[in-house]
């Protein structure tokens, strides 16, 4: 069924760009996708916590970027993630 079907822009997301992206960009690139149900920071957390997982430091420099956004759940991650790396 095609409703079901992935999108192709949606199948390999850029993890740097969803922590570095802004609420609005968030929301804009995912619009219609169940994707966007997780908000721009449940997303940026689920980014911080695949960067954290795949271990390649090629990662700080968003890692470091999405450390001023507060919100507890995405500190968090940040911090695991840098540890991890």
């Amino acid at each position: 069924m095609q409703a079901f079907a992935p999108s192709s822009d949606h199948a390999w997301l850029d993890l740097d760009w969803i922590l570095r992206a802004s609420d609005a960009a968030i929301r804009a690139k995912f619009v219609g996708s169940p994707i966007r149900r997780a908000g721009p920071n449940g997303l940026r957390r689920n980014a911080a916590i695949a960067m954290g997982n795949i271990g390649d430091p090629a990662g700080l420099g968003a890692l470091r970027a999405a450390e001023h956004i507060n919100d507890p759940a995405l500190e968090d991650a940040v911090q695991w993630a840098i540890g991890r790396l």
